[in-house]
């Protein structure tokens, strides 16, 4: 705590003691450290009813509760009147304003006994005084507010709504109209680590004012309190780490980066040394990213098929095929001539390599491959290669099934016990692994098209606001690489005779590696694309396209309102906007309006159908 003697005026408040007031869009969905306290604290408070210190200091309209017992018996409540004092009958004025409690205590006793013999006295507090104080700066309600000298500074803060997002925590001014004086008061010491609060006794006419912050570092990902921190002096990475209460265990520290905005080249990206933490300085309005460890396991290699001992086992270099499979771990029915290995190549893609088990078991050396990480062992029947299936959701007996040739859908849902009373037919999802292959070499193949076409466009094009255009349409390329492909093929069950009545062409036979998902009703209708607002709205069988446009704040100055389309829950995609169910995704496009920007068109197309998973290509 700081005191300055120094006066200041009311009027001036709001042009002084003033920070850097910056955009704060970059710490979009990070919580600010501490704001959210205030919403949690109780508004209203109480005259009556809670501890009054032995240093609290008397003033005006304070209650005191005197009570003599003994000889005489008397109880009194007395105000303490305009001119500081409370008088008792018998005894006089007493002058106790501006006196502690316990001082005031030690008076009115002597000044009691002094005329009684053989009594006991007591004194206490009554109704506490209230006043008026002001809240002004960054704070959600600036204004005047009632409180009691025992209102804590958290309390008053808590009154006026809290600080905003850009208000400090750190630097809480309050004026004292009485001694002229500034306090300044920093909380994070309360927050972090549970130190007292600070005490403020208010006055009458006191002002409470946040000033903006100075300097904010927001931390993401693997810390133990993500958040946006206000800093008083020069940090580093450490610090702010430390602050978020240190990191969690699964911290890649190797992926550690700094998000910064550079006056001259806009918004960049730092990679940091780890070995650097301690002396990196952080800058006002920095983001950093720690990012935790890859939640799949990299150095395994697994067991799978007709042995006995199925599952993952730990990779080390130089482990082999025998080091993992032995003979006596095959089931009776193992085909033991013929295995595979399924390796995951750098690149991604998949590599079948066929390994001999009985020549390894006989020690031939040649055939005892050594395995890499990820690598998975296949071991198959000798009456058949089995093939297995997933189906989830709302079935009676979820799980993996083993199938046979001519199984179809309709046959792993009688053996699944067929569909509960919640399941939602018309949104069945049934995932195909041979498609999902074909449709991500697809995709591969328009991504790298597309990029060649943007190349050419850009090196061609002058304007700024054309090449803006191209930047975005490569951001989506790159956010097209890291989404996941499926490879959905579209059912249209709308009940159950459907599947298991006749012959459907939705009762589709079985593949390996098959995966169905049986979801349930849903309830809300998806808005996405050019909106104001993104987002899922209830269900309405009275709601029309407008509607559901209007729910989600209307559109974008860049819709195109010609070219929106219905993603279906059942996978399919349809410019028919009339008939809107529940499950279905509306999406606006992105309006282009020249036809040299047709192949943004095409990339915005593709973007929508892999992130809602639809099987139109």
């Amino acid at each position: 705590m700081v005191k300055k003697s120094i006066f200041v005026p009311i009027f001036l408040i709001s042009f002084i003691l003033q920070g850097q007031d910056n955009s704060l869009s970059q710490y979009k969905g990070i919580d600010f450290f501490g704001v959210k306290v205030f919403s949690t604290i109780q508004g209203e408070m109480k005259q009556t009813g809670f501890y009054v210190p032995e240093s609290y200091i008397l003033g005006t309209d304070d209650e005191i509760v005197i009570n003599i017992w003994g000889a005489v018996e008397e109880e009194y409540r007395k105000k303490i009147d305009n001119d500081g004092a409370i008088f008792i009958p018998g005894t006089g004025k007493i002058y106790i304003e501006g006196k502690s409690l316990s001082e005031a205590k030690d008076i009115i006793q002597r000044k009691i006994l002094e005329r009684y013999k053989n009594v006991s006295v007591s004194v206490t507090t009554g109704a506490i005084r209230r006043q008026e104080v002001f809240v002004l700066g960054e704070v959600k309600k600036p204004g005047s507010y009632i409180v009691t000298p025992m209102t804590s500074i958290l309390e008053v803060l808590a009154l006026a709504g809290g600080p905003k997002d850009k208000g400090s925590l750190r630097n809480i001014r309050v004026i004292k109209k009485k001694d002229v004086s500034i306090q300044e008061y920093d909380l994070y010491p309360l927050f972090i680590s549970g130190e007292k609060t600070p005490e403020v006794q208010f006055s009458q006419g006191d002002i409470i004012f946040v000033p903006l912050v100075e300097s904010l570092v927001g931390i993401t990902g693997a810390v133990k309190r993500p958040a946006v921190y206000e800093l008083k002096e020069s940090s580093t990475i450490d610090d702010v780490i430390k602050l978020a209460g240190g990191a969690l265990s699964n911290a890649d520290f190797s992926r550690l980066q700094v998000e910064r905005i550079d006056r001259e080249r806009g918004k960049i990206l730092i990679d940091v040394d780890p070995a650097k933490i301690e002396s990196f300085k952080v800058e006002n309005m920095d983001l950093i990213i720690l990012p935790p460890l890859p939640d799949n396991l990299f150095y395994v290699v697994s067991l799978h098929g007709a042995v006995k001992r199925p599952g993952d086992y730990g990779w080390k270099r130089g482990i082999r095929v025998s080091d993992i499979l032995k003979e006596d771990d095959f089931l009776p029915y193992a085909l033991k001539e013929k295995a595979e290995i399924v390796r995951t190549e750098e690149d991604g893609s998949k590599k079948v390599i066929i390994v001999h088990p009985d020549k390894i078991f006989r020690g031939e050396k040649e055939y005892d491959i050594t395995l890499s990480p990820m690598d998975k062992i296949l071991i198959y029947s000798q009456e058949r290669l089995e093939k297995k299936v997933t189906i989830y959701g709302q079935v009676r007996y979820p799980g993996e099934y083993v199938v046979i040739r001519g199984d179809r859908l309709s046959d792993l849902v009688k053996r699944a016990g067929g569909f509960t009373k919640y399941a939602y037919l018309p949104g069945i999802v049934f995932l195909r692994e041979t498609i999902r292959a074909e449709k991500e070499k697809q995709v591969a193949l328009f991504i790298k098209e597309k990029e060649e076409m943007l190349k050419k466009e850009y090196e061609r094009t002058e304007g700024t606001y054309d090449k803006q255009l191209i930047e975005q349409a490569r951001i989506y390329l790159e956010q097209m690489k890291d989404m996941e492909v499926k490879g959905r093929i579209p059912l249209n069950i709308t009940d159950d005779k459907i599947l298991f009545e006749g012959k459907s062409e939705y009762d589709i036979p079985l593949e390996d590696g098959d995966v169905i998902y049986v979801p349930v009703s849903p309830i809300s209708v998806a808005v996405t694309g050019e909106v104001n607002l993104p987002t899922n709205i209830v269900f309405n069988k009275r709601y029309t396209l407008t509607n559901y446009i209007q729910k989600a704040g209307g559109y974008t100055k860049n819709a195109d309102r010609k070219s929106i389309f219905i993603a279906k829950a059942n996978g399919t995609a349809s410019y028919d906007t009339s008939t809107i169910e529940p499950g279905d995704t509306i999406v606006v496009p992105f309006e282009v309006k020249e036809r040299k920007r047709t192949v943004l068109k095409d990339i915005i197309q593709m973007f929508y159908q892999l992130s809602l998973g639809l099987s139109v290509y």
